[in-house]
This record gives C-alpha cells, structure tokens and sequence, in this order.
C-alpha cells in the first residue's frame, strides 16, 4: 500500500494497483480501504479533489456487522463522517461481529434481603425485558411485575416485594417483542 503524503505537482502514482493520474499542486487523493466486513461510501465520488475541499463518509457494514470506528487518516466513530482533505488521505472503516439482538435472558443472581427479593440478569442492550411471577406453576397464568424494562446495560436487576406467609412465587424475565 503507498502511504503518498507530498506528492509534487503532475506526478503520477498508483493507487491500489489503480493509477489516479496526475496531481495538480492544488489537488488531493483520498483512499478508502475497502474490507470485507463492510464498505465505504463517499460522497462525492470523485478520486481527485482540490485541497480543502469536504467529503462525507458513510460506513456500511455487511449484514451481521457493525461499524465500530475509522482508522489511518481519520479517527473516532462518527457516521457519516464529514472529512476535510487539506492532504492526501488514506481511510479505513473497521467493523466488528454484531452483537446478538435476540438472546433469552438468564437470570445471574437472585438474593433475599429482608422482605424483598432481587435478581440481576443478562441483557441486551436496546431490547425489552417483563420480569414476571406466578403463585401457581400448575397454570399457565403469569402476572406482570412491574412495567417492561428497556436494557441499558448487559445486566439489569429488579426487586419484588415478598409478601410474608406460606404463599409462594416464582419468577421469570421474558425477552418482549
């Protein structure tokens, strides 16, 4: 890969194996690195720009990929990304394995203090949880503990009040729609 930052006017160099052509002194190249994982669009599209002129970058990833941040000569994870080509440039979108979206929460603590139960569980960011109870497993009636639960976290946690005496609950976290 050639990293060109100074290039003298009206020479010719190639780019990916493709020759952009000759460079005026008031002109700028921008390289996009393309990757599997996702792709770039640029906007305008021309591969020759005059110095200081602005493109915008869109990050695209494939299915079940995200876009997680730019690289070479453009940092941070905006997108689009506005981007000022004061030089020649040289950009790079990275993109990761997406996160599931549909994973069964799976309760991974439950503790009694005094007369009120909690319990912590796994989630995902962004979907919806019910914690739920029922005082008789022979039916298939489960009752609403409280309102749904929008997932800000990887773990959520919410508290039942145990009512004293010989009836039981049993809980559980439903993955909402």
């Amino acid at each position: 890969m050639d990293l060109c930052k100074q290039i003298p006017p009206d020479l010719s160099f190639q780019n990916g194996g493709r020759s952009v052509g000759a460079l005026k002194s008031n002109q700028v190249s921008l390289t996009v690195l393309q990757s599997s994982d996702g792709t770039v669009v640029v906007n305008p599209t021309s591969g020759v720009f005059t110095n200081g002129d602005t493109v915008t970058l869109t990050a695209v990833p494939a299915a079940n990929y995200v876009f997680t941040a730019w690289g070479g000569d453009a940092s941070g994870a905006s997108n689009p990304l506005a981007l000022v080509l004061d030089t020649n440039k040289v950009v790079t979108a990275s993109f990761a394995v997406a996160p599931p979206t549909n994973l069964a929460p799976v309760f991974q603590t439950v503790a009694q203090i005094a007369g009120t139960l909690t319990f912590t569980w796994s989630t995902v960011p962004g979907q919806t949880y019910q914690v739920q109870y029922t005082t008789n497993f022979s039916q298939a009636d489960w009752s609403n503990l409280d309102s749904a639960i929008l997932a800000t976290n990887t773990t959520m946690s919410d508290s039942d009040s145990i009512a004293s005496g010989p009836v039981q609950r049993w809980h559980r976290v439903a993955l909402l729609p």
